[in-house]
């Protein structure tokens, strides 16, 4: 797994989150174990086998409370379209997103694919400030897996973009 910087535009493979332990890069429900078993098998963050669209990896059996952080380097301050690449047998999965600590969105409501073995994108579009900042996906409600986040400037002007005063979670 990387120990650099994710470029955006770009993609952020789920399992590549930020080099560290537990309480520092990620939160897991179950600090004893990797449900899945692999990949960097020295942490707790549960990560599964897949076989999507290249990837050999995503993050599984998320529970409530969970969050992941990546560093990133946003090179422009435009409006992007964020793409998940998800799977969930229902649609009850929820997810938030904070860029430095500060509510990017609220909660995203993840779709149903019908299985966690199907995987599919969706995607949300918000206005990003360029620099290097840190990024966390909180899940909010469980019940999905997560393949990876792509990011991709829009065909539009930007818009404002103002991060929310919300406190994040104790755990971030």
């Amino acid at each position: 797994y990387p120990k650099t910087i994710t470029n955006i535009p770009g993609i952020i493979e789920a399992e590549n989150f930020n080099f560290g332990n537990l309480g520092n890069s990620y939160y897991d429900a179950t600090p004893s174990s990797n449900s899945g078993g692999l990949y960097r098998t020295n942490h707790s963050v549960d990560i599964g086998s897949v076989n999507d669209n290249g990837s050999n990896y995503a993050i599984g059996w998320v529970s409530t409370g969970e969050w992941l952080e990546y560093i990133v380097s946003i090179q422009e301050s435009v409006d992007y379209d964020i793409k998940f690449r998800i799977s969930a047998p229902n649609n009850t999965g929820k997810i938030q997103l904070y860029l430095d600590g500060e509510l990017l969105q609220g909660l995203i409501s993840i779709p149903s694919t019908t299985d966690y073995s199907i995987f599919q994108d969706f995607v949300v579009t918000r206005s990003l400030p360029a620099g290097i900042h840190v990024l966390w996906i909180h899940v909010s409600t469980a019940g999905f897996n997560i393949n990876n986040i792509s990011f991709t400037k829009t065909n539009h002007a930007p818009t404002n973009v103002t991060l929310s005063s919300t406190s994040v979670n104790e755990n971030l």
